[in-house]
């Protein structure tokens, strides 16, 4: 049983649910609550966070004892240590791990602290997703492992750098417009040889329900990663699939998140910057993409409308859920998402009586987004900000002597505004390239990486 009142929510958790094939009662006042705690034995009852110690009280007076499952909010975690706690906006997948009993599920996307015992300096990863976003995201969260990441956005591109590159593992978006990850994953095993047959390809999918995992095996692919990305799972796949002899072990270490300085209406920063790893700059830099990102997908959820194409309006809109929850904006990806099961379902009435409003949203958001940025950016030098994940890239640039990604990646840190003393820092490294004092580039490039946060 569900007890929401809020039908934003209780009708996609309700969806979810029912989605695993398990029959879901809604139930949105109290006094129809308490009876039918009162009549009917229900072996789960999911409940949110605002509505749990009332809920805990009528369950003591009747004497019954349900599993209660808590829908919590950010940063509530430990709020009901005892009990079942799974994440709003709630997916499928961990509504079925807390059906099946899977005590490893996690709560709160990269939010939790995972102790990471291992780089892997010479592995190489592609990560392929539609939304840079959703690619900055991931790139952020892989960050602390050291690896050589590179990323694309379409199947037909991850085919061509799979011939050019070798690969250690390769992370597939599912839904993409044109080739969809399963496709281009049937490509590539095509291409014939033991390294096309034999290369790690995860899927990663915002609609982990029940089967799916057993859908992408047929399919050709080893294994998926549920998006929005929680850290303990991807320190999970990481460990099973980069290969042993790449791993160098280190002293294990925690994700520690400092409280954001900054608010922007309509977003959880602090979640925000949790979810894309943890460096601020990263997430700012994160939310520049999304404001881009946006404006080309919310184009086409308008022309996809106009065309009548509902495949490709429920790729577009289901793309923008997972970037929208990734960033914090929880409250606009749960529109989103409710779009989306709109169009799988066939309801065109839905759609064309909400998308209007979630696009509105949506601006307004990106507006708010847009203002704060660009605030900070033209801040004082105090509260500079530089992208770590970059910094990273071009370590590793130097350690292979990557003439191409050494240059593209120094050009766009110069390119950005910075303060003083961290544009100084960059120059610095800048010279020290043209010098060909690789060890002193590093060592400036170190620098930055230990500093604490600017912001």
């Amino acid at each position: 049983m569900l007890y929401e009142p809020r039908g934003i929510y209780a009708d996609s958790i309700a969806c979810s649910i029912d989605n695993l094939g398990v029959e879901c009662v809604l139930v949105r006042e109290r006094e129809k609550f308490y009876e039918a705690l009162k009549s009917t034995v229900y072996p789960f009852v999911f409940v949110s966070s605002f509505l749990f110690k009332d809920t805990k009280k009528m369950v003591r007076e009747l004497g019954v004892s349900p599993n209660l499952v808590l829908l919590a909010e950010y940063g509530e975690v430990d709020a009901e240590k005892n009990i079942k706690t799974i994440a709003m906006p709630v997916h499928s997948i961990s509504i079925a791990n807390i059906l099946n009993d899977v005590t490893d599920s996690a709560g709160y996307g990269g939010s939790e602290d995972v102790g990471i015992t291992f780089s892997a300096t010479t592995a190489r990863v592609l990560i392929v997703d539609d939304i840079s976003t959703n690619l900055k995201v991931a790139e952020g969260l892989m960050a602390p492992y050291n690896m050589r990441i590179d990323t694309c956005m379409s199947g037909e591109a991850a085919i061509e750098m799979v011939q050019s590159d070798e690969y250690d593992l390769i992370f597939m978006d599912h839904m993409m417009p044109e080739m969809d990850g399963v496709e281009a994953t049937r490509r590539i095993r095509a291409l014939g040889g033991e390294y096309y047959s034999r290369l790690p390809i995860i899927a990663l999918t915002a609609n982990a329900i029940s089967g799916v995992k057993e859908m992408f095996i047929q399919n050709g692919m080893n294994d998926f990663l549920a998006k929005p990305i929680e850290t303990s799972k991807l320190n999970s796949i990481l460990e099973q699939w980069i290969p042993r002899e790449k791993k160098e072990k280190q002293l294990a270490r925690t994700a520690k998140y400092s409280p954001a300085p900054f608010k922007i209406k309509g977003l959880d920063v602090n979640a925000g910057i949790a979810a894309t790893g943890g460096d601020t700059g990263h997430y700012i830099a994160t939310l520049s993409l999304f404001c881009k990102d946006s404006a080309e997908k919310t184009g086409q959820i308008r022309d996809s409308m106009e065309n009548e194409d509902t495949r490709l309006y429920v790729t577009y809109v289901h793309a923008l859920k997972s970037a929208l929850y990734s960033i914090g904006a929880r409250g606009v990806s749960e529109l989103a998402r409710n779009l989306e099961a709109a169009g799988r379902n066939g309801d065109t009435d839905y759609i064309a009586q909400n998308t209007a409003a979630f696009l509105h949203d949506l601006e307004i958001l990106l507006e708010n987004i847009g203002k704060t940025v660009s605030e900070i950016k033209n801040s004082n030098p105090g509260q500079d900000v530089i992208d770590k994940t970059m910094l990273i890239r071009l370590k590793q640039a130097l350690d292979e002597m990557d003439g191409i990604t050494i240059e593209n990646v120094i050009n766009r840190l110069r390119s950005q505004k910075l303060g003083e003393e961290l544009n100084n820092m960059v120059e610095d490294i800048y010279q020290n390239i043209l010098l060909l004092e690789y060890d002193e580039a590093q060592s400036v490039i170190d620098r930055l990486l230990n500093q604490p946060e600017g912001l």
